[in-house]
């Protein structure tokens, strides 16, 4: 090896005035400093950083309550929605069936549903006009060819009308009710 290849490989010695002699250029202690200063953060910055990650998080925290309650409304909303459609339905096919009292068949129909291992309404009025024939008017009707179901419709209509006018004219409630029964029954 020669002299000049010795010399280049060899790291820069230098002098310090207070230190003695150092093995390191200048230049590679400055390049670090400067290095870790760009990592390090200022106090007052990390403080700035901590807060604002402390109001996003507590934003995020409060979207997710106020989240859940919403989901839990729209449950609470469609469960509602579910037990109107059902009561309507209940409400038709007892209509349907010729129920005397309205409610107390749908009360009796409900409890028959809760009952139930799979609620079945068109089931569950079957068996409660079974079981109680009493609040469902008789089946015997007469047919559409026999002469006396073209005779009761027409005295029905008749009477109807009549009350209708009735009702209308007086304002009477006992007028008003025997229309709406005559309606119901028609």
């Amino acid at each position: 090896m020669s002299q000049t290849e010795v010399s280049q490989s060899a790291p820069e010695v230098t002098l310090d005035p207070d230190h003695g002699f150092v093995d390191e250029a200048p230049d590679v202690q400055i390049q670090e400093s400067q290095e870790q200063r760009e990592r390090l953060v200022p106090v007052s910055e990390a403080k700035k950083y901590r807060k604002r990650d402390q109001a996003a998080e507590k934003i995020l925290e409060d979207f997710k309550v106020e989240l859940a309650q919403k989901n839990q409304t729209l449950q609470e909303q469609q469960q509602t929605m579910a037990d109107m459609q059902r009561q309507r339905l209940i409400d038709e096919l007892l209509v349907d069936s010729d129920a005397i009292d309205l409610e107390t068949t749908r009360l009796l129909t409900e409890m028959a549903l809760s009952e139930m291992a799979e609620p079945d309404v068109e089931q569950a009025v079957a068996q409660l006009r079974k079981r109680k024939p009493f609040l469902f008017r008789s089946t015997a009707r007469a047919t559409a060819l026999s002469p006396k179901a073209e005779n009761n419709q027409t005295t029905l209509a008749r009477s109807m009308e009549h009350a209708a006018a009735e009702a209308h004219s007086s304002g009477n409630r006992m007028a008003l009710l025997r229309y709406l029964r005559l309606r119901r029954r028609s």
